[in-house]
């Protein structure tokens, strides 16, 4: 399917606070994004349009015996913009008869959000 890609950007920020200096830390950021496809060419298959996203993450660091550790734990929660497209150049092919294109099957609304949870251990010989 055609995508007619468009140029995006993204706009991030975060911040960390030590809330024990060298052991434990806290961290938050936000960003923005801009979706590489055109309104109109949306469809089921499209990763993700417009959205913004809030993130929020903890790390802990600490010695066993000669292993440098640090355990990391993430959260982020993305919105998704609700499209509505009334305009679709999306359209598909019917396989009987055998090659026949049919309406535009992209139009509807098409909503979303995404949530991701992060843990990780880091051993440091």
């Amino acid at each position: 399917l055609p995508r007619n890609w468009q140029d995006t950007w993204s706009i991030r920020a975060g911040a960390q606070f030590a809330v024990i200096p060298k052991r434990l830390f806290l961290r938050a950021g936000w960003y923005y994004e801009t979706s590489a496809i055109p309104t109109d060419r949306a469809d089921l298959s499209v990763a993700h349009n417009e959205r913004h996203a809030v993130t929020a993450g903890i790390e802990g660091r600490f010695k066993a015996g000669p292993v440098n550790m640090a355990i990391h734990a993430a959260y982020s929660h993305s919105f998704g913009k609700t499209l509505d497209v009334t305009d679709s150049k999306v359209t598909g092919v019917v396989l009987i008869p055998a090659g026949e294109v049919t309406e535009a099957v992209g139009n509807g609304v098409y909503k979303y959000q995404v949530d991701v949870f992060l843990l990780t251990l880091s051993l440091q010989f």
